[in-house]
């Protein structure tokens, strides 16, 4: 079962954006089988990060406006973001350790922004 939390525009815009941790973002699709294919994994990581980074998911159909504002071309597409700003991102379906590595760096740039 897939566990991380879908919002929608009103809950992204109001929240996600405020979020003290770094957010990761799943842009998927329901039509989309590589995005289906990946839940596993996503949750895997989820496990492993839920203590350093929120997670959720974006319905790139029904969140028009979050895929326009984040320039998403195709699904999946994996994000990190903080406040306003993306950090990192890989599109399409990843191995867990380039989904580890992307919010290792992700985290590392955060904390490097933070100390200068």
């Amino acid at each position: 079962m897939w566990d991380l939390k879908a919002v929608d525009e009103k809950e992204f815009y109001e929240k996600v954006l405020n979020c003290k941790k770094p957010v990761f973002i799943d842009f998927w699709a329901v039509w989309c089988p590589p995005c289906r294919m990946m839940e596993p994994l996503l949750n895997d990581i989820m496990n492993m990060y839920k203590d350093r980074v929120e997670f959720i998911k974006v319905n790139v159909d029904i969140n028009k406006k979050i895929a326009k504002d984040y320039d998403i071309q195709g699904v999946p597409s994996y994000m990190i973001i903080k406040g306003k700003k993306k950090i990192k991102e890989i599109i399409g379906a990843s191995s867990k350790k380039q989904l580890a590595d992307l919010i290792e760096e992700a985290i590392e740039i955060i904390n490097n922004d933070r100390e200068e």
